[in-house]
């Protein structure tokens, strides 16, 4: 219930649990050369989520941008869109 950091940079996971949004503190999220694409609802409480070296399209980082427009996310620049 405390955990301020969620790193799985670096990692094989590919998809975050649904209810990752229990986790309140949560302030960043670090997805780090992850293959995840998307992210569950409910985490507007965070404060930066780390999405660089991510293989994402352009459409992939619109629609993450789109769901979560009051927080700073960080893709990759330039970025390898397709």
């Amino acid at each position: 219930e405390s955990l301020e950091l969620l790193s799985i940079a670096q990692t094989d996971i590919t998809y975050l649990p649904e209810n990752l949004w229990k986790f309140k503190a949560l302030k960043k999220l670090d997805l780090r050369g992850t293959s995840i694409t998307s992210l569950p609802e409910g985490l507007e409480h965070l404060e930066m989520i780390d999405f660089r070296m991510c293989e994402l399209t352009k459409v992939d980082q619109q629609f993450i941008s789109a769901q979560y427009p009051g927080i700073p996310i960080y893709f990759s620049s330039p970025c390898n869109c397709y």
